[in-house]
């Protein structure tokens, strides 16, 4: 059927049609182009008008061609709308461009026939295409990053794991390293003594056999003397024996672990002995002091009376014990001058309890606890001032604990003096 273009519907329909930006086909029943809008006639590249399917499309086959006439059949028949989404079409210079269609029955020129509405959506479809591209190069960043910022967390991980074992080595270091300037300042403070004693007692014990022997009278008393003073060497040299046998623990271990070596002590020759030591501490101290002071301590060592109804033999560590009472003994000579130092021992609730007591120092109640730290500096109320600021007191609470035992209050009184007491448990064999 051929259509006159001069007809006044269709030039009205045209000028309608012209002014849209979609792309238009009509087609009548024998599938002929009957019109089709210049905006489409310029993507052909060609006028379709007149022209059947065949030759608008011959990209397209012979079987899809049938579809599609069997397709307008359907719409014609159930007079309903058929959508097309995305079709795509190759047009002028086999370009392909890509469309949303409506294809729906309508009547041209009082014909039946079907009317094909593309709009040209090959922009936003190569855009969206991009954007799903770039949307799936994202999603495979963003799992890589993912991948990425597991692998960083497990790295963390083991970072902070390295971390906390640099600390906890650093610590047990720092534990080694405190505990070793703990063992030598212990030693070096109790080692001091010993050798002190036995450099005097070996000059005076030179200087009294060179004198008798210019005498040429060497009595008994002489020889008892000489004895003597070889006895505090030997003593001496026990101790001085007994911290090299404890440094050389230290070394062996890295850590200071004092243990109790259990042994049968007799009472009266104990403090005999620890008196004797202090005897010859007394002569260093009064020699340093008629150097510097211009005068001497005068200090009386006493025994109590209660030590008459303890036990003649009884078993502790004898030389942790010669510590702990070498070093009150030492704390106390050192803060008097003109009184007496006693010592006092009994058993009391399953425990030995001993004492040491001066009769000159006064302790401030709030200073108790502080002279127990070490190199503790502080002073108390007394005359002179005293600078408690040594290791004698931190040594003896140390030794006491490794007795499990404890120290017991100090009892201070100015005008009186003050005691400092502890007790070790009673060993029962």
């Amino acid at each position: 059927m051929k259509y006159n273009k001069d007809d006044i519907c269709v030039e009205w329909m045209s000028q309608i049609l012209k002014k849209t930006q979609d792309n238009v086909f009509v087609y009548d029943l024998e599938w002929i182009c009957a019109y089709t809008n210049s905006h489409l006639a310029s993507i052909l590249g060609f006028d379709p008008v007149w022209k059947d399917l065949n030759e608008i499309f011959p990209h397209r086959s012979q079987e899809h061609i049938k579809k599609i006439l069997m397709d307008y059949k359907n719409i014609r028949e159930t007079q309903k709308w058929d959508v097309i989404s995305i079709q795509k079409e190759k047009v002028a210079n086999w370009e392909e461009r890509i469309f949303s269609v409506t294809r729906e029955p309508i009547t041209w020129m009082w014909n039946p026939a079907i009317a094909w509405i593309g709009k040209d959506i090959t922009e936003l479809f190569l855009a969206k295409e991009e954007v799903e591209k770039a949307n799936e190069e994202i999603k495979t960043t963003n799992e890589e990053l993912l991948a990425i910022n597991d692998e960083l967390n497990e790295k963390n991980k083991q970072l902070e794991m390295a971390k906390r074992e640099l600390e906890n080595a650093n610590i047990q270091l720092q534990n080694v390293n405190d505990q070793l300037n703990q063992f030598m300042s212990y030693v070096i403070h109790d080692i001091k003594n010993p050798v002190n004693a036995i450099n005097w007692f070996w000059e005076i014990m030179k200087q009294y056999i060179t004198d008798v022997y210019e005498s040429k009278n060497f009595t008994k008393d002489d020889f008892e003397k000489i004895i003597f003073f070889l006895d505090i060497v030997k003593q001496s040299s026990d101790r001085v024996y007994a911290f090299v046998e404890d440094l050389n623990e230290f070394w062996a271990l890295k850590k200071w672990v004092t243990k109790s070596k259990i042994n049968k002590i007799a009472t009266k020759d104990f403090f005999d002995k620890i008196l004797n030591q202090q005897h010859g501490y007394l002569t260093h101290i009064n020699e340093l002091s008629k150097k510097e002071w211009k005068k001497e301590k005068d200090i009386n060592f006493v025994l109590n009376n209660d030590l008459i109804s303890f036990p003649k033999i009884f078993e502790s560590d004898e030389k942790l014990l010669e510590r702990i009472f070498t070093n009150l003994i030492s704390n106390a000579i050192k803060f008097t001058d003109t009184w007496t130092i006693s010592i006092s021992a009994e058993q009391n609730n399953g425990c030995f309890v001993f004492s040491v007591s001066d009769t000159w120092s006064w302790i401030d109640k709030e200073n108790y606890e502080k002279i127990f730290q070490e190199f503790q500096s502080l002073e108390s109320d007394c005359q002179p001032i005293i600078r408690w600021s040594w290791l004698w007191l931190a040594i003896v609470l140390k030794i006491i604990n490794v007795f499990w035992g404890k120290m017991l209050p100090i009892q201070s009184e100015l005008g009186k003096g003050s005691t400092f007491s502890f007790e070790i448990p009673i060993i029962n064999n």
